[in-house]
């Protein structure tokens, strides 16, 4: 909702190029309700789970809390900065 408005734009675009299952809108539900649904695919420690988090540096953080919380430390996590 930040900076250039562009979120919206992004997610209807992401919605025609992956499944719903890949697609988090973290207005809807927390990044750990989605994490934890990942969890339970990825190495204990998360190695092997990929995510690209599209926000500011506000969401970027939330997320990487919630994930360093819940024990996936060695995630990959790409950036698409949507921030003001």
């Amino acid at each position: 909702k930040s900076g250039g408005q562009f979120g919206q734009l992004l997610m209807s675009k992401l919605k025609e190029l992956l499944s719903d299952v890949q697609i988090c809108d973290l207005s809807v539900n927390s990044p750990a309700e989605y994490l934890a649904l990942y969890k339970s695919f990825a190495r204990s420690d998360g190695h092997n789970l990929r995510l690209v988090c599209c926000g500011g540096d506000g969401t970027v953080a939330w997320v990487l809390q919630e994930a360093k919380s819940m024990g996936l430390e060695n995630i990959n996590v790409g950036v698409v900065p949507l921030g003001r």
